[in-house]
């Protein structure tokens, strides 16, 4: 997909911080830098049955974006996904075991490992759930950013999905988290609501979700000695014509919204990103 975005660091745009009766003057380095770029996804996953109900998973993705103009900014994430399934025509019930390393510019910056529980179940023809539990263990390469973003963090997430037609998906949920980090300061509690819909029409067809959560951190900030409450706002739409394919290659209009409403005025930040995107399934 090609991707165009206005603040690529997320960062915010206030450019004075003022802290007792000290001033504070942010770079331009600091403030939100613009950036494009080519982005890219590829994955592949197998299942494989071992006897009746039980099969064994694996998948290997490797995503990232390269910008042209804001290099620094360039990133790579390759994961891979190995456990187990057990599948019925009800539900399903997974158990996957991870791995992930990420490389932001031409260094390593991060690596995940943990597991992921995922429970499915068909509740009738028009209702189905999805649940996920996930325990995600962090470590970062520079020592100076280990030491405040080491840990972990454990993520739980519940969606209802309905289909009144073949054409059209709704989905509502809800989802937690909490970051259990080296500092306190840096750790956090984020409650989650979540809505979306999936339309497929005969000539358009429509993806859009939006997403609103809490987050309150557990001690108090070392800049302004409070403790940080953001409330954080996401909204997402693609767009694409079912005729406007080539060998299945589909391309799709896509348009990406987040903004972090801080009680600590660093922290506020905003970002738009238009991407086209183009898909094909093998």
């Amino acid at each position: 997909n090609f991707e165009k975005t206005d603040n690529v660091n997320q960062s915010s745009n206030v450019k004075e911080i003022s802290i007792g009766d000290a001033t504070f003057i942010r770079d331009k380095e600091s403030l939100p830098q613009k950036a494009q770029g080519i982005g890219y996804t590829l994955s592949e996953s197998l299942e494989q049955n071992i006897t009746n109900n039980h099969y064994a998973y694996f998948s290997a993705t490797l995503n990232g974006i390269y910008y042209w103009d804001n290099n620094k900014f360039s990133e790579q994430t390759l994961r891979i996904d190995t456990g187990y399934k057990y599948k019925d025509l009800k539900q399903s019930l997974g158990v996957i075991p991870f791995i992930g390393q990420n490389i932001l510019g031409n260094s390593r910056y991060n690596q995940n490992y943990g597991a992921g529980l995922d429970y499915n179940r068909i509740l009738s023809n028009r209702w189905q759930v999805s649940t996920n539990l996930t325990h995600i263990q962090k470590r970062y390469q520079d020592s100076n950013i280990a030491q405040y973003y080491d840990g972990h963090s454990n993520s739980q997430a519940a969606l209802l999905l309905y289909q009144p037609k073949p054409q059209l998906l709704i989905y509502s949920g809800l989802d937690w988290m909490q970051d259990d980090l080296a500092d306190e300061a840096e750790s956090s509690n984020r409650q989650g609501i979540r809505s979306g819909f999936l339309y497929f029409g005969d000539s358009l067809s429509i993806r859009a979700n939006v997403r609103y959560a809490k987050r309150n951190f557990l001690a108090d900030n070392i800049w302004y000695g409070i403790q940080r409450k953001d409330n954080e706002y996401e909204f997402g739409v693609a767009v694409w014509r079912k005729h406007w394919h080539w060998k299945n290659f589909t391309p799709k209009l896509n348009y990406r919204y987040q903004k972090i409403d801080s009680n600590l005025p660093l922290y506020d930040r905003n970002n738009g990103t238009w991407f086209m995107a183009v898909d094909k399934d093998f």
